[in-house]
Order: structure tokens, then C-alpha cells, then sequence
């Protein structure tokens, strides 16, 4: 009985099924491997056929996109440097003293924080100053 098992197995020509499956699958990759070259020789013969990418027509971009686009650039090459460079520091700037532009810097400060007191000590106390500080506290937070 282990004999006619062995020969339903065996074709005609004495070779085994899984044979025939694997000489119809190398054949099938060699005429797909064929019809490939055919179809590029075909393409490459006649220039007229060559096949451009359609694109869309240009627009023109707005200051604020071009900005944007700057910042994002200059953030990631912030980001590029802080990761390959181990010492990397942001140091402030240091003005130099009696300048101009360090008296006006201290004087805007001083009006900021004076600004801010005289309203929080009135009576009743008017928050609306203290308010959008904290919303601009709030939303450098969360642009981080």
C-alpha cells in the first residue's frame, strides 16, 4: 500500500510533483525577468515615450510662509548642533555697560515690572496685565 503512496507521487517521467512545481515557478521568473528587459529595451529605444512626473504649477509663497520656513530652518539646525556638539552652551549676550542699548533694555524692564505692581496694588486690583502674562507663560509652555 506504501508502494502505490510512493507512485501517485512520481509522474511519468520519474520525477516527483514538488519537482514540476519548482521548474514551472523558476520558469515563470525567468519569462517575467524577460518581459521586464523587453519592456525596457522598448522603453529606452523611442525618446519620444519618455514618461515625465506631472507637477503642479507654481504659486507664490506669502512673507509670513517664508518666515516660518526660516524659523524651522534655523531650529533644526539649533537642534543639529546641540546634538553633535557635547559642549555646545547658549550663552547670553552681554551688553556692554553705559550702552545704549543696555539702558533702554534695564528701562523697559523697570516700566514692565512697575507697570504690572501698580495695577496688582490698586483697590479693587486690576488683573488684566497679569492675565496676559499669564497666557503668554502658558503658551511658551506648550510650545515646548
Amino acid at each position: 500500500m506504501s508502494e502505490n503512496l510512493d507512485k501517485s507521487n512520481v509522474n511519468e517521467a520519474g520525477k516527483s510533483k514538488s519537482n514540476d512545481s519548482e521548474e514551472g515557478l523558476e520558469d515563470a521568473v525567468e519569462g517575467a525577468d524577460e518581459a521586464l528587459q523587453k519592456a525596457i529595451k522598448s522603453d529606452s529605444s523611442s525618446p519620444q515615450r519618455v514618461q515625465r512626473p506631472h507637477s503642479s504649477p507654481p504659486r507664490f509663497v506669502t512673507v509670513e510662509e517664508l518666515l516660518e520656513t526660516a524659523r524651522g530652518v534655523t531650529n533644526m539646525a539649533l537642534a543639529h548642533e546641540i546634538v553633535v556638539n557635547g559642549d555646545f552652551q547658549i550663552k547670553p549676550v552681554e551688553l556692554p555697560e553705559n550702552s545704549l542699548k543696555k539702558r533702554v533694555k534695564e528701562i523697559v524692564h523697570k516700566a514692565f515690572w512697575d507697570c504690572l505692581s501698580v495695577q496688582l496694588s490698586e483697590d479693587p486690583p486690576a488683573y488684566d496685565h497679569a492675565i496676559k502674562l499669564v497666557g503668554e507663560i502658558k503658551e511658551t509652555l506648550l510650545s515646548f
